[in-house]
C-alpha cells in the first residue's frame, strides 16, 4: 500500500495539490481499495474479484463525492445539494466502474491463466517421463 500512495504523493507534488480535505478523501479511497484487496487475497474466486472491484469503486465514489459536497461550495450544503452532487457524478462513476471491472478481469484473468498453463506444463512434463 505504501508504494501506490507514495507514487500518488509524488505525482500530486508535480501536478499540483488542491483542497487537502478532498485530497485526503482520494487517498482514503485508495487505502480502502487496498484494504478490500487485502481481504480478497484469501478469497480469490472470480465472484470475489468482481465484488472487490465493485466495492472499491463504490467506496471511492462515495468518499470523494461526499468530500466535494462537504468541502467545496459547488453545491448547497443540503440533502438536495448532496443528491445533486452524487447525481452529476454518476457518468464519471460509470466510466470508473467499467474500467475497474475490465482491468480486474484482465489482470486476475491473466494471473489465473498463467497458473493454469504452468500447471498444465508440469503435468505434461511429468507424464512424458
Amino acid at each position: 500500500m505504501a508504494l501506490p500512495l507514495a507514487a500518488m504523493l509524488v505525482s500530486d507534488y508535480f501536478i499540483g495539490f488542491y483542497d487537502w480535505q478532498v485530497m485526503a478523501s482520494v487517498y482514503a479511497g485508495v487505502a480502502a481499495a487496498f484494504a478490500i484487496g487485502w481481504y480478497l487475497r484469501r478469497h480469490l474466486k472470480w465472484y470475489g474479484v468482481l465484488f472487490a472491484s465493485f466495492a472499491s469503486s463504490v467506496t471511492f465514489f462515495i468518499l470523494t463525492n461526499f468530500a466535494v459536497w462537504a468541502f467545496f461550495n459547488w453545491y448547497p450544503h443540503t440533502w438536495a445539494g448532496l443528491a445533486s452532487c452524487f447525481t452529476l457524478a454518476l457518468p464519471f462513476f460509470r466510466n470508473a466502474l467499467l474500467g475497474d471491472m475490465a482491468y480486474s478481469v484482465l489482470l486476475f484473468g491473466a494471473y489465473e491463466l498463467a497458473f493454469y498453463l504452468i500447471a498444465k506444463k508440469k503435468t505434461t512434463a511429468i507424464s512424458a517421463v
